[in-house]
């Protein structure tokens, strides 16, 4: 049994970053939990040798990358009601890595409620946003190891629900912040894709050919993070202009050289 550092407890069913703990809540009077095992944890905030952060008050076998998965769900899950609850969009901006093609949506849109882990027929999405009349909306999915399985895809494929994908891999804990932070979500893949042409919107991985007519034809590619349509081209003119620059200088130059001579 291991000790394990954690960034989040939980206190009723709402994620608790160790940041928000005060002195006078330190210790086992942050009445948190852990969020994949649920048991008692303590506040470390006042040691000088490490980070604050939490801790289990007893040995535990909780891994790392289970505290993690299931934080993420519980950060997913309480930005989204919170968003229902204010009455305000949670929006998703992802660019499609089969089409390339950008794309946004409000999560909120049509939900009345949102609950982690719920049996939904023979799968349990990580997620789930449900509407009034207690139907799914989308399914959500936190990306560690494993992919959604071939169930549950092809459960959203028959029923045309969201499938949306959260990959916190590369660097969870930064990952975590940002889905307890950011104004925008970026998740990793949705399925099926918004535009028609799009192999995802039959849940494949492949992309479809474009056709003469398709916008897929017009070689569209992801925006990096902060870039528009205006400032992902703009440097076209630039470069045709250096080195048009560039030209004129060498021939410049050579006329003088002969001149010279």
């Amino acid at each position: 049994m291991t000790k394990v550092q954690l960034s989040y407890g939980i206190r009723d069913g709402v994620p608790v970053p160790i940041t928000a703990i005060t002195p006078e809540s330190n210790g086992n009077k942050c009445d948190c939990v852990c969020p994949a095992c649920g048991k008692a944890l303590q506040a470390r905030t006042l040691g000088k040798k490490r980070a604050a952060h939490f801790a289990h008050k007893a040995a535990s076998n909780c891994q790392p990358e289970t505290i993690q998965h299931q934080t993420a769900k519980f950060l997913l899950q309480w930005r989204i009601k919170s968003a229902i609850t204010d009455g305000k969009p949670l929006l998703l901006n992802w660019c499609c890595e089969s089409c390339a093609k950008n794309f946004s949506m409000d999560i909120t849109k049509s939900v009345e409620s949102v609950e982690v882990e719920k049996g939904i027929a023979s799968i349990r999405p990580d997620v789930v946003t449900i509407d009034h009349e207690g139907n799914p909306v989308a399914l959500i999915e936190v990306v560690f190891e494993n992919h959604p399985s071939d169930e549950k895809v092809q459960f959203a494929k028959e029923r045309q629900f969201n499938l949306i994908e959260f990959n916190i891999k590369a660097d969870p804990e930064t990952a975590l912040k940002t889905l307890e932070t950011s104004e925008v979500l970026s998740p990793s893949r949705v399925r099926p894709c918004h535009s028609e042409y799009c192999a995802l919107n039959d849940f494949s991985d492949t992309q479809k050919p474009p056709t003469k007519d398709s916008p897929l034809s017009s070689d569209p590619h992801c925006l990096r993070e902060g870039e528009t349509e205006e400032t992902s081209s703009g440097w076209l003119p630039v470069v045709v202009g250096v080195l048009f620059a560039g030209c004129v200088l060498r021939a410049g130059w050579k006329s003088l050289s002969k001149w010279l001579r």
